[in-house]
C-alpha cells in the first residue's frame, strides 16, 4: 500500500510539473494577446485562451483534411511549362492519388480537357499562346474549379473578379495551400451541383 500510494504522489508530481511548465510556456508566447484583449493574466484567462486557440487550430485541421479528401483520385489538368513550382503542386497531387494529366499550352489543354473532362484544372497565368483570361473565356464547364497561378499585378484584378469557381494565387503561395483552396473550390462545387447561382472564389 504504501509503494501504490507513492506511485500516485509521483505521478501527480508529474502531472503538477507538466501543468506549470504549459502555462509558463503560454504566458510566454501569449502575453501580448491577452493584454490587448484586456484581460488581466490570470490563469483562467490564460487557460481560456490555450483553449480558444486549440479548438480554432483544430477546426482549421478538420477543414484542410476535407478540402484534401475532395480532391483524392480526381482527375486534374494541369496546364504550363512543368517549372519547379508546378512539378510541386503534381507531386502533392500524386500523393492524393490524383491523375494529372499535362498540357503545355492552352490550345492543347483546352482539346485535353474536351477529352479527358478533368474535376480541376491549374493553369499557369503565362500561357504560351492566350492568355489567362482568354483561357477562361474558352474553357467550356465554366463549373469546373480552375486554379489560376503564378498571378501578378497585371492579371490579378482581371483573374479576382472571373466569379465562379476561380482560385488565384502569386508565387510565394505553399503548393500545399493552393491545393487546400482547390480542394475546398471542388468540395463547394460538389455541395451546390447543379445550382447556377452558386459561386466560389478564393484568392491567395
Amino acid at each position: 500500500m504504501p509503494g501504490r500510494l507513492i506511485l500516485i504522489i509521483r505521478w501527480i508530481a508529474v502531472f503538477v510539473l507538466v501543468v506549470a511548465i504549459a502555462l509558463i510556456i503560454a504566458r510566454w508566447k501569449l502575453p501580448n494577446t491577452l493584454q490587448s484583449k484586456g484581460h488581466t493574466s490570470s490563469l483562467s484567462n490564460t487557460l481560456r485562451t490555450i483553449w480558444a486557440r486549440w479548438r480554432r487550430r483544430r477546426q482549421e485541421v478538420h477543414e484542410d483534411a476535407r478540402n484534401l479528401a475532395a480532391l483524392k483520385r480526381k482527375r486534374v489538368l494541369l496546364v504550363g511549362a512543368e517549372d519547379k513550382y508546378l512539378r510541386a503542386i503534381r507531386w502533392n497531387l500524386e500523393a492524393l492519388g490524383c491523375a494529372i494529366v499535362r498540357a503545355r499550352t492552352g490550345a492543347q489543354a483546352l482539346s485535353i480537357a474536351r477529352e479527358h473532362k478533368p474535376d480541376a484544372l491549374v493553369v499557369d497565368t503565362l500561357l504560351p499562346d492566350m492568355s489567362a483570361l482568354d483561357f477562361y473565356e474558352l474553357y467550356e464547364d465554366k463549373s469546373t474549379p480552375i486554379a489560376f497561378v503564378g498571378v501578378n499585378s497585371q492579371y490579378w484584378s482581371e483573374l479576382s473578379k472571373l466569379g465562379t469557381r476561380v482560385v488565384c494565387a502569386s508565387d510565394d503561395v505553399e503548393p500545399g495551400k493552393l491545393i487546400g483552396r482547390l480542394g475546398r473550390a471542388l468540395r463547394l462545387a460538389d455541395k451546390n451541383a447543379g445550382d447556377s447561382h452558386s459561386v466560389y472564389h478564393a484568392i491567395l
